[in-house]
């Protein structure tokens, strides 16, 4: 495990988010965190960035570990085109290496033909694959990911979401996604951890065994996961 959270309670002000929370997210795989909206999710990858700190319990966190945060919006530089964005995140790397990472993650996100375009050219679909390719293109082990396909079209986010599970298997990289999209959880997914409202607490967690090569809204597995997710959250 890479990062496990023992007894962990938080409050803002008087409102109880979490009471004494025990949970471990494991290296190497794509941990979906599933539940209703506003009910602390983000709170959580906060906690776990250190963003935020816990009202009482503790957070361990593997020594080694290297954390990119994706948010919502892509918080793109408006001034800068797409490699320059890219390249900011990588100061502190020498030039031969930030301009090959820069390079391999243009091409894995297909931005080729738009490395000099500045963010206001670009469609909410490329500007996120920009973000991406920003996130992975920082040596980072592990992604905190907080609903960044929220608002894009169906058609569009399975595209996306085909990119990101390939570059984050060839990359061995984990991540902790958090959304309260069913269809985000299982095309993703490969543990998911059902949470529930304020203060949360961990209503089921399930392993998708689908390979995420066969991962697609027609699989059997998936839609019986489907129906069992939608029990638990309606």
């Amino acid at each position: 495990m890479v990062i496990d959270l023992k007894d962990v309670s938080f409050k803002y002000e008087n409102l109880s988010i979490y009471n004494n929370l025990n949970l471990n997210f494991k290296k190497g795989i794509v941990t979906v965190l599933l539940g209703p909206s506003g009910c602390g999710k983000t709170t959580l990858l906060n906690l776990i960035s250190g963003v935020l700190h816990p009202t009482s319990g503790n957070i361990k966190i593997s020594t080694d570990l290297v954390i990119s945060y994706l948010f919502q919006d892509p918080r793109l530089l408006p001034w800068m085109s797409v490699e320059e964005n890219i390249n900011f995140v990588l100061d502190n790397l020498p030039q031969e290496i930030k301009k090959e990472r820069i390079e391999h993650y243009i091409n894995e996100l297909e931005l080729q033909s738009f490395s000099n375009y500045l963010p206001s050219e670009l469609s909410g679909g490329m500007r996120q694959r920009v973000s991406l390719a920003r996130a992975f293109a920082y040596p980072s082990n592990i992604l905190l990911m907080d609903e960044p396909f929220k608002g894009l079209d169906l058609a569009l986010k399975v595209n996306l979401f085909k990119t990101f599970n390939r570059v984050c298997k060839e990359d061995k990289r984990s991540a902790i996604l958090v959304t309260h999209d069913i269809h985000e959880a299982i095309l993703l997914g490969d543990e998911i951890i059902v949470l529930s409202n304020r203060p949360v607490s961990i209503r089921q967690t399930f392993t998708n065994s689908t390979p995420y090569k066969q991962r697609n809204l027609s699989n059997q597995q998936l839609l019986s996961l489907e129906k069992e997710l939608y029990r638990l959250i309606s």
